[in-house]
């Protein structure tokens, strides 16, 4: 799949959840920026690797790993994007609630809210969309299951209640 088709899904998530949340206008308009540009580093990663089918090498994990980096600086010095906001949901979306996620590590509300955000939007389209190295694409059921199991661990329990009401409307 492609960034931008990716970008659009998980912005227009998000924008649902911000939505939600009742976040101003204003906001919601970094959100949505922020959610379709968030894996804007990885056009720094060869595709052989961004797209490879077998585990990856740890010098390869460490290249897929370093593009919340390489986006941040791509959008602060050749976009002209200075906004903290949207800088920071870009360098921190791979954050996982219990710290165990990247760049640095955060955990719980260390982690700023748009990140929070599109990492839950950024994980319901890589479970629903199939991709090179995850061919097969989750049931509904199990998305929800997986989404409600990794709470309070991989994403903050307060949006996924939200997000799991957001795709149960989506559902129907």
């Amino acid at each position: 799949m492609g960034i931008d088709k990716h970008g659009s899904i998980v912005s227009q998530l998000s924008m649902k959840i911000g939505r939600k949340l009742k976040l101003p206008d204003e906001q919601l308009v970094k959100l949505t920026l922020a959610a379709f540009f968030h894996d804007v580093g990885k056009i720094f990663i060869p595709r052989d690797i961004l797209y490879k089918p077998d585990v990856l090498t740890i010098q390869e994990r460490v290249l897929i790993e370093n593009h919340p980096n390489s986006g941040t600086l791509l959008l602060k010095e050749n976009m002209h994007i200075s906004d903290t906001t949207i800088l920071k949901a870009v360098l921190h979306h791979h954050e996982k609630f219990n710290g165990s996620g990247y760049p640095d590590k955060l955990a719980g509300n260390d982690i700023p809210l748009f990140a929070r955000i599109i990492s839950l939007a950024d994980a319901y389209d890589a479970m629903t969309s199939e991709r090179p190295y995850k061919p097969r694409i989750l049931t509904h059921k199990e998305v929800c299951e997986e989404i409600s199991s990794s709470s309070g661990t991989h994403f903050d329990p307060e949006l996924v209640e939200i997000f799991l009401t957001i795709i149960a409307k989506k559902r129907q």
